[in-house]
């Protein structure tokens, strides 16, 4: 039997193995895709419920209309939104705050009056584009696009010239009810601390966590992107962090927070060493909250 058995042996080739252990590891990585997507759901609605119970409702975007909500959405690129709502009351002075009084006005004179958000020739371009689509796509009139799925209308978006997709989801969920997630440089830095994913991740995947942890509940989305910013703005700040006196300081993982001491240190060190400069979050987009 045993010399019967030895004619049956199987000879497995390094190239079969590693194909065998290769199927193995696809095999389970559905099953570790769920469940650290479970646990992204589970991080990103404990951080919601912390900033929401610290910071209540931060009732963005202040606007009358949704065209004044798209305007924003572009003038406040590369600005703090003191100066965007400086430029939008300057619009209002002069009734341009439409899209068909706007592609009437002058370049020069629309540029005039947005002058306060800072690169004025650019964004007068950009605003021009966007009145341009407006006026092609619903004739003027941001209701009429209850007509066309999400997706598709976030398509149409990006395709105008200076619509990237942050500002496009922006228009989304503030001027338009959309349930999207809004991701910006904050957001990345706040999950990236907070481990939310490990290494490099695209903004379409830190997008498709944000709407998944919120089951298109347009008002949670809207908070959250809000939330987000002001902890930025008030904490998380890239060079100088208050961890100890953030909200989320009890989620911290272990070994990365900082302590109000250390930070209090840290402050005083990186003060001296820019000679008293502004901390650069400062020169940063407050966001419409901060109006």
């Amino acid at each position: 039997m045993a010399a019967l058995a030895g004619l049956f042996t199987i000879h497995y080739s390094p190239f079969t193995i590693h194909h065998q252990r290769s199927a193995k590891i696809l095999y389970q990585e559905p099953g570790r895709d769920i469940e650290a997507a479970m646990n992204r759901r589970e991080k990103i609605i404990r951080i919601y419920d912390a900033l929401e119970s610290h910071f209540g409702d931060l009732g963005w975007w202040p606007a009358d209309t949704p065209f004044e909500v798209m305007v924003g959405a572009v003038l406040t690129q590369n600005t703090a939104w003191a100066n965007v709502a400086k430029a939008i009351t300057r619009i209002k002075e002069k009734g341009l705050l439409s899209p068909q009084a706007m592609l009437r006005t002058t370049d020069s004179k629309l540029a005039e009056r947005i002058r306060p958000a800072g690169y004025f020739r650019v964004k007068t371009k950009r605003l021009k584009e966007l009145c341009r689509f407006l006026m092609n796509e619903c004739g003027g009139d941001p209701g009429l696009f209850s007509r066309i799925g999400t997706g598709s209308l976030r398509e149409k978006l990006l395709l105008v010239n200076g619509i990237g997709p942050e500002t496009a989801d922006s228009i989304l969920l503030y001027a338009l009810d959309r349930p999207v997630f809004v991701v910006d440089a904050y957001t990345r830095r706040i999950f990236g601390r907070h481990r939310i994913f490990s290494g490099e991740v695209s903004y379409d995947d830190l997008k498709d966590a944000g709407e998944s942890a919120f089951s298109e509940d347009r008002k949670k989305l809207n908070q959250m992107h809000a939330l987000i910013v002001e902890t930025a703005k008030k904490y998380c700040k890239k060079n100088s962090p208050k961890c100890g006196k953030c909200p989320l300081f009890s989620f911290m993982p272990k070994g990365r927070a900082k302590s109000p001491e250390k930070t209090k240190r840290n402050k005083e060190r990186t003060t001296k060493g820019n000679n008293g400069r502004k901390d650069i979050e400062n020169s940063r987009r407050s966001g419409p909250g901060s109006r």
